[in-house]
């Protein structure tokens, strides 16, 4: 679309809309730097875990519910934990892949506007009243 050719949409809707995009970008990039610090602090609470027994490796890859049906008490705990201890390491490794993906997506955000209009973007949105949320 060319918003020269446009009745209703400005230049300045469009840079707008970017900077409300790159809002959305940051946010979403403290999500998940507030998860990296929860995944971190979990990772430092299971490290005494310690490594899989040679009995229980072939309970590694299990779903859960299929782990309570083959063991109880002391083994059924030490899985669990385990395996939550797993699951918190990819975890933490997935959620800083994602976030480079989002930081891309902000650095090109950033390049679709000149800096001086993408200030002036940022300052409209900064300033206009947040929508109000209906109550239920």
């Amino acid at each position: 679309m060319d918003i020269a050719k446009c009745d209703f949409v400005t230049q300045d809707d469009f840079d707008d809309a970017i900077a409300v995009n790159i809002q959305s970008r940051e946010r979403e990039i403290l999500d998940y730097m507030v998860a990296e610090s929860a995944l971190h602090s979990a990772a430092d609470l299971l490290a005494a875990v310690g490594e899989w027994p040679e009995a229980l490796k072939k309970y590694k890859t299990m779903r859960p519910d299929r782990v309570a049906e083959a063991l109880d008490g002391d083994d059924l705990a030490a899985v669990n934990e385990l395996q939550h201890r797993d699951r918190v390491v990819l975890l933490s490794r997935t959620n800083g892949q994602e976030k480079a993906k989002s930081e891309t997506s902000l650095a090109a955000l950033r390049g679709c506007v000149p800096a001086a209009r993408l200030t002036a973007a940022v300052a409209r949105v900064k300033a206009a009243p947040e929508p109000e949320t209906p109550v239920s």
